[in-house]
């Protein structure tokens, strides 16, 4: 449930979530990826109120950030591998000199990587929080509804 405001000669577009009124700025091509991705998670548990519908675009949410964190990191690597290209590296073949190069840009950004994965860990905490109260409310009502939690683990 959004709505979109862009205009043709913008890089950027923004959606806002109708429920819970978040904006997410993205780049025209991440934002349909984004609205594909978390309307499948979203619609997965078959959410039946509000507060159903809150939690799962919630952790909807979490996920693609989870997701986008790990891009984040392969492109850092990526990144150290290009920076890298230029040095003269001792290696038997192709693979080992990409390896040995994304080895260095880890050692050299050692930091980002450290907050990368803090980021990661807390947003899978978080997510598997929201998937847990998620399946609670969906338990307590499925004995009246006949209804069964969908969603049993945590995806990313």
């Amino acid at each position: 449930m959004t709505s979109h405001q862009s205009t043709d000669s913008s890089v950027l577009h923004a959606a806002r979530n109708l429920l819970t009124g978040h904006v997410a700025v993205l780049p025209s091509a991440d934002l349909g990826a984004f609205e594909r991705f978390t309307g499948e998670l979203i619609a997965a548990p078959k959410p039946e109120n509000a507060v159903e519908r809150h939690l799962a675009h919630l952790y909807a949410s979490l996920q693609w950030r989870i997701h986008r964190a790990a891009a984040i990191e392969d492109t850092l690597l990526s990144i150290g591998a290009m920076e890298g290209a230029s040095v003269r590296l001792r290696a038997p073949d192709a693979n080992a000199q990409c390896a040995i190069r994304q080895a260095t840009a880890f050692r050299a950004g050692a930091a980002v990587f450290e907050t990368l994965a803090r980021y990661s860990q807390n947003l899978f905490g978080q997510s598997t929080q929201v998937l847990g109260q998620l399946q609670q409310l969906q338990a307590m009502r499925a004995p009246c509804s006949g209804v069964e939690p969908r969603m049993t683990a945590a995806v990313a």
